[in-house]
């Protein structure tokens, strides 16, 4: 399997769980004893109850290997097994992933029951990380006031709307007329996002807003530093030219 092409379904794999159900902890997680590496995991996740699943991330056949590295790890981390699939490889496999009781949530299956709409809102929170992950901003940026920057600051760093209404001593109803506003001006989506999403993507272009000023600012000083030494040229070659006249 290529780098690029797990990372694609660990993208689609995070989406899936969350619409399953399930709170993700952690994702690529190393686990070590006394320094050395025991374990890697795709995904820890938390269910409704509580319960805590490591989840291993295939972008082909759930095989026989697999669930065994699995359900190793598993337990001896004192977790339950979870496996993402695009389908099982045999019968085999799927005999021992019922054997071991292995949680199995298979692509194929997965996406033939989604509608439209879930599979479009999937699709986007996909390639929103993407476009964060790299750094690309996805959305023009037009000027912020001061207010505004305060705002998407706040919510940067802010656990959830109720985090942010607190931060800011605000109401609801004043939080979706900010947000109204930034969508119109392209700041924000104009679709619903999770709010780990608008973070991330919050996040992005505040630090494009930031860079965008510094430049600006770079820009400003080259341009005062070049007219002064224009000036100051200008100055010593009609100094000289009086010394050669005279």
């Amino acid at each position: 399997m290529s780098k690029v092409r797990g990372m694609s379904t660990e993208r689609i794999a995070k989406h899936i769980l969350e619409k399953a159900g399930y709170n993700i902890i952690e994702q690529n997680k190393i686990f070590t004893i006394d320094g050395v590496e025991i374990a890697e995991v795709d995904f820890i996740v938390e269910d409704e109850h509580g319960e805590r699943y490591i989840v291993e991330v295939k972008s082909g056949d759930i095989d026989v290997g697999a669930l065994r590295n699995l359900y190793a790890n598993a337990k001896t981390l004192n977790m339950k097994p979870l496996i993402i699939g695009r389908r099982f490889s045999n019968q085999a496999a799927k005999k021992l992933a019922e054997t071991l009781g292995v949680k199995v949530h298979l692509l194929n299956e997965f996406f033939l029951l989604l509608d439209a709409t879930e599979l479009e809102i999937i699709l986007r929170g996909a390639i929103i990380d993407v476009l964060n992950e790299y750094g690309v901003r996805p959305f023009i940026v037009s000027s912020l006031t001061d207010n505004e920057l305060n705002f998407l600051e706040a919510l940067a760093e802010s656990e959830n709307i109720d985090d942010l209404l607190n931060k800011l001593k605000i109401e609801k109803k004043k939080f979706s007329k900010i947000v109204s506003k930034l969508k119109k001006k392209g700041v924000l989506p104009k679709y619903s996002v999770r709010y780990e999403q608008l973070k991330k993507h919050v996040q992005a272009v505040l630090f494009w807003t930031t860079l965008s000023t510094r430049l600006k600012r770079i820009e400003e000083k080259l341009d005062l530093l070049t007219k002064a030494l224009t000036e100051k040229n200008l100055e010593q070659s009609s100094v000289s030219d009086k010394k050669v006249s005279n």
